[in-house]
């Protein structure tokens, strides 16, 4: 009896945490004190893989990430392709004062290959001096389309051939 009791509690008490977590959000309702939270709440409702859940941590790191985070989701709702993750991030980098690592973030959230690390750097830290040749982004784009190889072996074979 005290199993089923205890269960009941918990399932009313999910349940009644889960319609408050809901109606928080809605127009009218207060909004919760943690906007992270709320952030992370909002993200996870496109999915709840462990890639959504890591991709909905780095955009809501912090309140000032609410915005780009919000904005990065509904961007993303017009397509998954890379292309249009990739659009989405610079969309969304501007809504608060540009940060480079929620850029390097969204920019990541599209692969985490090394060529899309490095390549997530280059486009939110242009000011720096690392650079990706043209040569060398031809050289791994067509040894990747004809080995079907990854990205990362077509830059590591690419880029070993230049030295």
């Amino acid at each position: 009896m005290r199993g089923v009791s205890w269960f009941t509690t918990v399932s009313t008490s999910l349940l009644l945490t889960a319609t408050l977590g809901l109606t928080a959000n809605l127009p009218g309702y207060a909004q919760a004190d943690n906007p992270e939270a709320r952030c992370y709440a909002n993200a996870l409702s496109f999915g709840a893989t462990r890639s959504a859940k890591r991709r909905a941590t780095y955009l809501c790191q912090d309140a000032t990430s609410i915005a780009p985070a919000k904005c990065y989701w509904k961007a993303l709702g017009f397509g998954p392709t890379r292309a249009a993750k990739r659009r989405a991030a610079y969309l969304c980098q501007g809504v608060t004062s540009t940060d480079p690592a929620q850029c390097y973030w969204n920019a990541l959230s599209f692969g985490a290959t090394n060529y899309d690390k490095r390549q997530a750097v280059i486009d939110c830290k242009p000011e720096e001096s690392i650079v990706i040749s043209p040569a060398l982004e031809n050289c791994v784009k067509t040894y990747q389309t004809k080995f079907q190889v990854s990205p990362d072996t077509a830059l590591q074979t690419c880029t070993e051939q230049q030295h």
